[in-house]
């Protein structure tokens, strides 16, 4: 049984992983945008960058998590 803890950052992980996909395949696939202002697309560009890395975080941390059960 896995502990309630990490179900919770499997869940978690889960949202952010299909809320980052969907970011991306707005920047590289929706032509809206290419029309926002250069700024906005730079900081959805950052945006993205750290949803990724966010995303490596909580899956190493449910890794580390389910070892230690």
């Amino acid at each position: 049984m896995t502990a309630p803890h990490i179900e919770r950052m499997k869940d978690e992980l889960a949202h952010l992983a299909d809320r980052t996909a969907r970011l991306a395949t707005f920047i590289s696939g929706n032509p809206i945008f290419n029309q926002l202002p250069r700024d906005e697309r730079d900081l959805m560009r950052q945006q993205l960058a750290h949803m990724e890395d966010y995303c490596d975080t909580l899956d190493t941390r449910i890794d580390l998590a389910e070892r230690a059960q």
